[in-house]
């Protein structure tokens, strides 16, 4: 998700001491000084990885067109009706593109980090396996 923050990252340092990840993935040069410095603090044995923007770190368009492309969610009981998105991810994408390629308002950032993730599950080979649980 995306929020809004204080000058002193009081909501990211929440988060972070509510729901320590096991790993982070971040696009490679983006973080700010001093959100890299909260994470090497609160999180020193954590793994963080840097991704490369557009082609690991993908932008939420691209990251709609894929889930739509490599079918991640197809409709189980009629093969043939095509991809569908879940409704938590079509909630995100613009209430005026009725195949669900355009990013809704607000949600960009959101889904990225979801093409950032989706991008490393396909890296791991298990990107299938994964979101057609969903």
């Amino acid at each position: 998700g995306q929020f809004l923050d204080d000058r002193h990252s009081s909501r990211f340092r929440t988060l972070l001491a509510h729901n320590t990840p096991v790993q982070i993935l971040f696009e490679r040069g983006n973080p700010s000084a001093e959100t890299q410095k909260i994470m090497k603090s609160f999180l020193p044995s954590t793994v963080q990885e840097g991704l490369t923007a557009g082609s690991q770190f993908w932008n939420a368009s691209k990251t709609l067109k894929t889930l739509i492309e490599e079918g991640y969610f197809q409709d189980k009981e009629n093969s043939n009706s095509g991809a569908v998105l879940p409704p938590v991810i079509r909630s995100m994408t613009a209430e005026s593109d009725s195949l669900g390629l355009t990013p809704g308002e607000n949600s960009e950032l959101a889904l990225s980090a979801l093409g950032c993730c989706v991008f490393y599950l396909k890296k791991c080979i298990i990107d299938k396996e994964i979101l057609s649980m969903a």
